[in-house]
């Protein structure tokens, strides 16, 4: 029988043989996922697309075999997928910014069909309106059913009753699932915003710099109102806290969300929706002292609120998992947990007998297939199959993506006791190692603008640099991190530079 992670939240060492299509959600789940995760994360994930499709998508799944939104939602290119087509149906937002702006790379080659006319997409507004604005009550019941799932995976640890752990498997389950869809909503919630915020800023600056300005935004400035400049570290300070993220609490912040996101479309319908390109000075600011600065600190303000609820959703969906790893280890429903890994938890209710035998041996047997598959790490999907990912001839071996602004120098290192002077290499640097061991740089593998490493080391003012793969030789040598052109250069000890 092939050997699973099957209730590990550790992520199992990646050489050749998997098909990595996103950066940032390897960070909460095992690379390989068995059978029973699938059916709490998979099912939670298709529940938040089915509900934004239905919301504001031309996609309506119903009855009892509905087909699938999200096609197989686990791998973030599907996710991320799915979103793009949903916020097609959207007038204030570009689907094609969601990779740069989710994932932190370009849109794959992918056949689309054609954009909605501007009339449809109007029509779809409110009902995507309305779903923005249900999102706190989404996190807030979320929150709800994981505590009440804990507290009876806690009250059934303490007895020996297999009925009591059976039913606080299935709250854990429920937890999970409502975890999950959360997930989704406030990963759509979050693009739809930072969309309109790229778009508000575009109508000032170029691409380029409204990106950066994007970026920059990411964090909270100043209390005082003050702008905030993409010069220097006039984009790090007082980020001395960690929880820089707030949670709506109440619906009425993401109502007020929907009511600013009606004005922003109506604003920016009448823009050109041109930049302006020659606005490339050395200090460029975010326009507050323009007519659409109080729009844009809204929108901000709200696209926080969604990154914090989606980093949090993420938690909540381990913590279901982790309780039922630990019914499951407790006897739940009387399956060994090496047996129930291959197993729907709708399967694991409702079969018994020959029937789990024959399973568990088929899907053993296609895992341990599919685990011999030797695809690339990176790759891109074409008409005529995988390719491996390249970088563009313009683009150097140590050059990745900007993921958190700032400049460091310090010695390569993949592991620290929070010495000064140090850049943590890795490749999927966890955000709270950063946190303990304060490095002055970070340089990781796997990462995106919306991983948790990237909002742990703007919230820091910690540079980060995402898509480097340094050569084992690198470590120990000194070099410079560049978070704001994500260029990382070693240098030569034989020759100082």
């Amino acid at each position: 029988m092939t050997d699973l992670p099957t209730f590990s939240l550790d992520t199992p060492g990646l050489e050749r043989n998997s098909v990595h299509s996103g950066h940032n959600f390897r960070e909460v789940a095992p690379e390989v996922l068995s059978p029973l995760t699938w059916s709490i994360i998979g099912a939670g994930m298709e529940r938040g697309f089915r509900d934004a499709a239905d919301r504001f998508g031309r996609e309506r799944p119903s009855g009892p075999r509905p087909a699938f939104v999200s096609y197989f939602g686990f791998r973030p290119y599907f996710n991320m997928t799915t979103v793009e087509r949903l916020a097609d149906e959207l007038p204030v937002v570009a689907p094609e910014d969601i990779w740069a702006l989710l994932l932190g790379g370009p849109a794959p080659d992918l056949r689309r069909g054609e954009r909605p006319g501007r009339f449809h997409r109007w029509g779809r507004l409110r009902g995507a309106l309305a779903f923005l604005g249900a999102n706190a009550h989404a996190f807030g019941r979320a929150q709800a059913v994981l505590a009440k799932a804990e507290g009876a995976t806690m009250d059934a640890l303490s007895s020996d009753s297999p009925w009591k752990k059976g039913a606080a498997c299935e709250a854990a389950v429920r937890a999970g699932r409502a975890a999950w869809a959360l997930h989704i909503r406030t990963t759509c919630v979050a693009f739809v915003a930072a969309s309109a915020t790229k778009r508000i800023l575009e109508s000032q600056y170029d691409p380029d710099t409204a990106m950066e300005l994007l970026r920059a935004s990411a964090h909270r400035t100043d209390e005082d109102g003050g702008h905030a400049s993409a010069r220097g570290e006039g984009l790090t300070q007082g980020l001395d806290r960690l929880n820089n993220y707030e949670v709506a609490d109440q619906g009425t912040d993401f109502t007020a969300f929907a009511s600013v996101m009606s004005s922003a479309a109506s604003v920016l319908n009448e823009s050109s929706g041109r930049g302006r390109g020659g606005q490339t000075v050395e200090e460029v600011a975010i326009p507050m002292g323009t007519a659409r600065g109080p729009l844009y600190e809204r929108v901000v303000r709200f696209m926080r609120l969604a990154l914090g609820e989606r980093e949090r959703s993420k938690e909540i969906g381990l913590r279901s998992l982790h309780c039922v790893r630990l019914l499951l280890d407790g006897g739940a429903f009387g399956y060994d947990p090496r047996t129930a890994a291959y197993l729907g938890i709708e399967e694991i209710r409702g079969l018994g007998g020959r029937a789990v035998d024959r399973l568990v041996h088929e899907r053993a047997e296609e895992l341990r297939a599919a685990s011999e598959l030797a695809y690339p790490v990176d790759v891109q999907v074409r008409a005529d199959g995988l390719r491996p990912l390249r970088r563009s001839s313009a683009t150097g071996a140590n050059t990745g993506y900007s993921l958190a602004p700032g400049w460091a120098e310090g010695v390569l290192c993949a592991e620290s006791d929070g010495e000064p002077d140090r850049v943590l290499v890795g490749d999927r640097v966890d955000g709270n190692y950063v946190l303990a061991v304060m490095p002055s740089g970070v340089v990781t593998k796997y990462g995106s603008m919306l991983s948790h490493v990237a909002i742990v080391c703007r919230e820091l003012g910690i540079p980060c640099v995402a898509g480097v793969e340094l050569r084992p030789g690198d470590l120990g040598k000194r070099a410079t991190v560049d978070g704001w052109s994500g260029v990382v250069a070693p240098k030569d000890e034989s020759t100082g530079g």
